[in-house]
């Protein structure tokens, strides 16, 4: 269910608009194809829509697991080839997901989405109009990578959103908040959230998508108790949920770098690849906060 929440998401994509972004160091560039997943429509046109998607290996044995990765860029910019993106993706390919990047609508494209946020903003507010567009093209992607599943050797059962601030949000409202619309899209499995965290939590009900997070306790963009909620209103659901703070960290891959991160000596990274695997295998996975410093 979507409520109406115009002015909360309003100040989050407004903070996230002032947030910048520094890429990571641009790792070596992975194996990958573009494809046009779409269309969506804007003020002067049809813009088309790309995904750039990333495989473990040409050979396919058997339909594998699948991420979507959503940038962020508080809906204004923002770019699937943003060099984090890229790192993650190559990650995912080594550890045997396939990985997809995605650009959606933003902004400066004025578009015009079918889904509503916040109808009583609709088509004036042109950040929560582009922030509709975005939920909307997440949902779109994830129908072709579902689509398309045989020749990308995909598993349509086996979907997992992965974005980061706007895109979290994005990734979040996608698996959560469009069961009463008329938006179509498989049921993903995961959902794991790098500072986003905002979502009306009575979207959320027992048996929906395991669900990670990760926050800086700093963040002044898109604070930490927006996670913190999240989490509480998901564990209180039965949903599993794990949420890590970096202490003393702010907002956005400048702030915190995944992998350098440690739990109990162990890299963050790998942490969240348990996580992933028992969303996948169906098995028990044990809700839980933790906390630890940055070594940034």
């Amino acid at each position: 269910m979507i409520t109406n929440l115009s002015q909360r998401l309003r100040l989050v994509a407004s903070a996230l608009t002032c947030a910048t972004t520094i890429l990571l160091s641009l790792p070596a560039q992975a194996d990958m194809t573009t494809y046009r997943y779409g269309n969506g429509v804007t003020a002067t046109g049809v813009l088309p829509l790309d995904l750039d998607f990333y495989e473990t290996e040409p050979a396919c044995p058997a339909p594998r697991p699948t991420v979507l990765l959503i940038h962020g860029g508080g809906f204004r910019d923002g770019s699937r080839k943003d060099a984090p993106l890229i790192q993650l993706a190559e990650f995912l390919n080594a550890n045997g997901y396939n990985a997809a990047s995605m650009d959606y609508r933003l902004m400066r494209d004025t578009p015009r989405p079918t889904l509503t946020v916040a109808p009583d903003f609709q088509g004036r507010d042109a950040q929560l109009t582009a922030a509709s567009a975005a939920f909307e093209d997440t949902a779109m992607a994830m129908r072709w990578l579902a689509d398309n599943a045989q020749i990308l050797c995909v598993d349509p059962t086996q979907i997992i959103l992965w974005g980061e601030s706007a895109g979290a949000i994005a990734a979040l409202y996608a698996a959560y908040a469009l069961d009463t619309t008329a938006t179509q899209r498989p049921t993903p499995i995961a959902v794991v959230s790098f500072w986003g965290g905002f979502l009306p939590h009575d979207n959320l009900k027992r048996g929906d998508p395991s669900l990670f997070l990760l926050h800086g306790s700093a963040d002044v963009t898109v604070p930490v108790d927006q996670s913190v909620s999240l989490a509480k209103a998901a564990h209180s659901r039965g949903i599993p949920v794990h949420i890590h703070q970096v202490i003393d960290a702010g907002h956005g891959f400048a702030a915190i770098d995944p992998f350098e991160l440690t739990l109990n000596e162990t890299p963050l990274m790998d942490h969240i690849l348990r996580f992933l695997q028992a969303a996948q295998t169906g098995q028990v996975f044990k809700s839980r906060a933790t906390e630890g410093q940055n070594p940034k």
